[in-house]
């Protein structure tokens, strides 16, 4: 349900939108972090299976719902050990790898600074492209788990593989747009009409 040309224009747009998140991170930080151009992927919500380049099975994940005619929820997830490299790293501490299931205080207060720009950037941009005002709340601070695919079979799932760059580290993660089937063809029309102008 999502053809080349639409996957190359949202590629485009969020694109810009990770270099802003990027750029406010970086002065937030004090320090250089670049995020990559995002790689699109699609799926029906009850064939989606979460896939990184991770050994790990335990998973770092924050949300944030939006809605207005447009609705739905975004997450950013990362396996444990790449979150907790981003954390040290953003912090200027050298990389301890912890087994602990979760995270220390600090840290999941740093992570949640981290996906707070990223996810409000991230539902801001599609607001602005569809011309939208969306109302936003995060859902939960950081939640820690084993993936399992507890997401609905009637969302129309939107991933985005990106990679944190921070000094001499590349951290893999994912953001997950989960719409209903009303919500995603709203954006792929919004998409379609910008595709018809250029």
């Amino acid at each position: 349900m999502l053809n080349s040309l639409q996957k190359d224009a949202l590629t485009e747009i969020l694109n810009i939108n990770f270099g802003a998140s990027a750029s406010l991170l970086s002065d937030m930080l004090g320090r250089r972090l670049i995020l990559s151009a995002p790689i699109v992927n699609y799926k029906q919500g009850s064939d989606y299976n979460l896939h990184m380049d991770s050994h790990s099975t335990v998973f770092v994940m924050t949300s944030l719902a939006f809605n207005s005619k447009f609705s739905g929820k975004t997450h950013l997830i990362l396996p444990k050990e790449n979150a907790r490299l981003l954390i040290q790293s953003c912090l200027g501490e050298e990389y301890i790898e912890n087994a602990q299931l979760g995270l220390y205080k600090e840290e999941m207060d740093v992570f949640k600074e981290i996906s707070n720009v990223i996810l409000n950037t991230f539902v801001g941009e599609l607001g602005n492209l569809l011309d939208e005002t969306l109302n936003y709340h995060s859902l939960n601070t950081i939640h820690t788990f084993d993936f399992t695919n507890n997401i609905s079979s009637a969302q129309q799932v939107l991933e985005f593989k990106t990679s944190f760059f921070l000094l001499d580290h590349q951290i893999n993660g994912v953001i997950l747009l989960a719409l209903s089937l009303s919500s995603f063809n709203i954006l792929l029309e919004k998409i379609d009409i910008l595709l018809e102008g250029l």
